[in-house]
């Protein structure tokens, strides 16, 4: 019989709860209902990623994957991500129309 790990703790950016609290308000200026089923969506795919961090692709740019930076995708949003020390780190959550994210905004969210 194979033990299965606990899941990762769940680590929140600044800047990836800010980023949520933006999503919800954007998509509540339509519906307030899609905009919560959006924040559950996301959370539920973020649970599911503290379970099996794998899941994610690794980000393209070399210096995203120096330091492990994957994402995952839910609807139009990307989910950027690192885990290690048994925490899986949102770094930041992002529509996908907008331009590829740059190193500078994923390393300085991190602060």
């Amino acid at each position: 019989m194979k033990l299965q790990k606990p899941p990762l703790e769940i680590k929140y950016s600044a800047r990836a709860l800010a980023d949520l609290k933006e999503i919800v308000a954007y998509i509540s200026k339509d519906s307030r209902d899609a905009a919560l089923s959006m924040h559950d969506r996301i959370m539920e795919r973020v649970s599911v990623l503290a379970e099996f961090p794998g899941r994610g692709k690794p980000v393209d740019e070399p210096a995203h994957r120096e330091r492990g930076v994957r994402y995952a995708a839910e609807g139009k949003y990307y989910i950027f991500y690192h885990a290690d020390a048994g925490q899986l780190k949102i770094i930041h959550v992002r529509h996908s129309a907008r331009k590829p994210v740059t190193a500078r905004e994923l390393f300085d969210s991190e602060e």
